[in-house]
């Protein structure tokens, strides 16, 4: 698409999340009737740049969260993208990125989750009403289904060649905690009715990756390969 059509893109995202942000009844979609109307736009000039609404929301996030990664701080990131069996509409767009930690096998996430943080505190009126209520329950299902394979890969990099858990096991392990991440913004924001604590947790933002860490140690016995029950 050329500049003309990315600036209707960039418009009917503006106007969508304003209308969003400011509409009398938060529990009532902004539907696409209403959003042509603001902008004295047809519906094709519409559906010639989206789905529907739930994939502008998905692209407005996903388009803030790659604009975030092209920040120095993820210079010496890897980049990480959906999963090929997601079908992502935006596959070419990053949407994650690891950071190595000081020791092998493990990763410091803190940087992305807090930049990530920040990219939801910078329209917090907006996310609040998109993570808070059922009528964009499809965006907020997206931003967890997106994660979890994501997830899945970092417990490969943690557990490294020499220890194997079953597919079941790391799949589990992922949506624990990709539903936890995103499930304390929805807590945040629906039921403590407040903005995410972007400055209050800087020293816990790789906290989820530390427990992830610590769960797959705790799995083994010492360097050993044999899988021993959780908890025991």
């Amino acid at each position: 698409m050329g500049k003309a059509s990315d600036s209707t893109k960039q418009n009917i995202a503006d106007c969508f999340m304003e209308l969003v942000a400011t509409s009398p009844d938060a529990r009532k979609r902004i539907d696409v009737t209403t959003l042509v109307k603001t902008l004295g736009i047809d519906r094709k000039t519409f559906y010639n740049h989206f789905d529907n609404t739930a994939d502008l929301a998905i692209w407005i996030f996903r388009t803030q969260v790659a604009r975030m990664l092209r920040k120095r701080e993820f210079v010496r990131a890897d980049l990480g993208y959906p999963a090929p069996e997601l079908h992502d509409k935006y596959e070419d767009m990053p949407c994650y990125a690891r950071f190595p930690g000081y020791l092998p096998g493990t990763l410091n996430q803190g940087v992305f989750f807090r930049e990530q943080g920040m990219v939801l505190a910078g329209n917090e009126q907006y996310y609040r009403r998109i993570f808070s209520y059922p009528c964009y329950l499809d965006f907020q299902r997206y931003v967890e289904t997106l994660t979890i394979p994501l997830i899945r890969e970092d417990i490969d990099i943690m557990l490294g060649p020499n220890r194997r858990l079953p597919e079941e096991i790391k799949e589990f392990l992922a949506e624990y905690h990709a539903v936890g991440i995103w499930g304390r913004v929805r807590l945040y924001y629906l039921y403590k009715n407040r903005g995410f604590p972007v400055k209050e947790l800087e020293s816990f933002w790789n906290y989820s990756h530390e427990m992830l860490r610590m769960t797959l140690d705790a799995l083994f016995d010492g360097n050993s390969q044999r899988i021993r029950p959780f908890g025991l």
